[in-house]
């Protein structure tokens, strides 16, 4: 969405230690095993090599003498996934802000729980920098933050949305610019191409039909997935039309009744993003949400403050919010009757956004989208499994899976808030150090 975002947010830069090989080996043993997949909570053990799961027990092995971690009886997870972020920091509901660095954005989401990110738009030498030495570098540290998918820049028209912040992007105005825009990021070789296609900005113009459906169709000729920012529910069909991998946001008003079939029909993703068009109306109603345990840990108190003081919101932020709260029953019932036909549903939050905290926002956006009808089981498969299937990774509790995990204190089936009661986050077979992670953001947010 990014319509609110300050400019000096889209400015910051980025550093990071670099990538690194995995762990060589470890036990997970004695634990609840949560599978998204199977959809069952059986208690096993898993043992985890080279940054994957290679063996399944149902008891842990005798004769194995390598290292473990009996996580006694806790909850084991896979690591969940935040496919629409925008790794800038976090935005005030009044000027106050926490601008970090898109290496900082990736340690608060590593932190929480959150071991994959798609970042949808950001300064794409910035984004792609961090992204490219995490996968290249070879050398002996683990990673320090979650692991990075990225866009780069969001195509779009001249003076359209993503032009207003004051970072660079890339503006097309014609089908064959936007050939050209694809056949040139193509080289810098993004994990998707991010379109927008907005008509409910009606302050903003966007780009015409034949260029969306330009660049839709030539990004898979350079094997590129497509993630369509829609305004309204008809850009949502001209961009399915188009053949877009996937689709992010729940336009307002009633969900047309064909659209399912043409989702489902096309193969496609849809994101909702519920926490970026919903949260600034619940902080309104609800201050106490601003007072989560894990929250506090990875948002400064500044921040939070901003967010309970509704009477001193500028204008802006007064509109939006009242907004999201006109629109939200119609987006709830989108999403149920998306969700209860059958489309692919993947969580993302619009991280970077106001309402919304880089790493926390993932658990409230399963929050709520149980609330919006999911179980809670359809919820773990759009942040695990199914976040793998469109990411070409394979996510899971299955032998060969990436062993990126979670260890809970309680199970996420039965109450889906206990995706935040965190006790290890483990990434690529290590097991994070997470009290390190928060030091160093702590010192970041004095």
């Amino acid at each position: 969405m990014l319509r609110f975002l300050p400019v000096f947010l889209l400015l910051a830069a980025c550093r990071s230690a670099p990538d690194a090989p995995p762990a060589p080996e470890l036990l997970l043993e004695n634990g609840f095993l949560v599978d998204p997949r199977t959809r069952l909570v059986t208690k096993g053990s898993l043992l985890l090599r080279g940054g994957r799961i290679v063996r399944r027990y149902a008891q842990p092995p005798v004769r194995y003498r390598g290292p473990r971690l009996d996580v006694a009886g806790r909850y084991v997870l896979p690591a969940l996934a935040d496919l629409h972020v925008h790794s800038i920091g976090n935005s005030g509901a009044t000027a106050t802000a926490d601008p970090m660095s898109i290496a900082e954005v990736t340690r608060r989401q590593l932190y929480c729980g959150v071991t994959r990110v798609l970042d949808l738009f950001n300064a794409e030498d910035s984004v792609f920098a961090l992204r490219n030495r995490q996968r290249v570098a070879q050398t002996a540290h683990p990673l320090t933050g979650a692991t990075l998918y990225c866009a780069g820049p969001a195509l779009t028209c001249p003076g359209g949305h993503g032009t207003e912040y004051g970072s660079p992007t890339r503006t097309v105005a014609s089908p064959v610019e936007a050939e050209r825009a694809i056949a040139s990021l193509a080289t810098r070789r993004p994990d998707v191409v991010k379109i927008i296609y907005d008509h409910f900005a009606t302050w903003l113009p966007t780009i015409d039909q034949p260029t969306l459906r330009a660049a839709v169709r030539a990004a898979p000729q350079r094997h590129l997935k497509t993630v369509v920012h829609v305004g309204t529910w008809q850009d949502a069909r001209e961009a399915l039309q188009a053949g877009a991998t996937a689709v992010t946001h729940v336009p307002p008003g009633p969900l047309p009744a064909d659209l399912s079939a043409l989702f489902i029909a096309r193969g496609a993703y849809f994101i909702p993003a519920l926490t970026v068009q919903t949260e600034l109306a619940h902080f309104g109603q609800d201050s106490t949400l601003l007072a989560d345990s894990l929250l506090r840990q990875v948002a400064s108190p500044a921040l939070l403050r901003s967010y309970r003081q509704p009477d001193g919101y500028p204008p802006q932020i007064v509109a939006f919010s009242r907004w999201q709260a006109r629109t939200e029953p119609d987006v709830q019932r989108s999403v149920r009757a998306l969700n209860a036909a059958g489309v692919k549903l993947l969580t993302g939050t619009d991280a970077g956004n106001p309402g919304t905290f880089q790493g926390y926002s993932l658990h409230r956006e399963l929050e709520l989208l149980v609330g919006a009808g999911l179980t809670s089981w359809e919820a773990l498969t759009a942040t695990t499994v199914r976040a793998g299937e469109f990411l070409g990774e394979p996510i899971g509790l299955a032998v060969g899976d990436r062993a990126d995990l979670l260890v809970l204190r309680c199970s996420p089936v039965g109450d889906i808030r206990h995706t935040r009661t965190l006790v290890h986050v483990i990434q690529r077979g290590r097991l994070v150090e997470r009290a390190a992670l928060l030091a160093a953001s702590r010192r970041l947010m004095r």
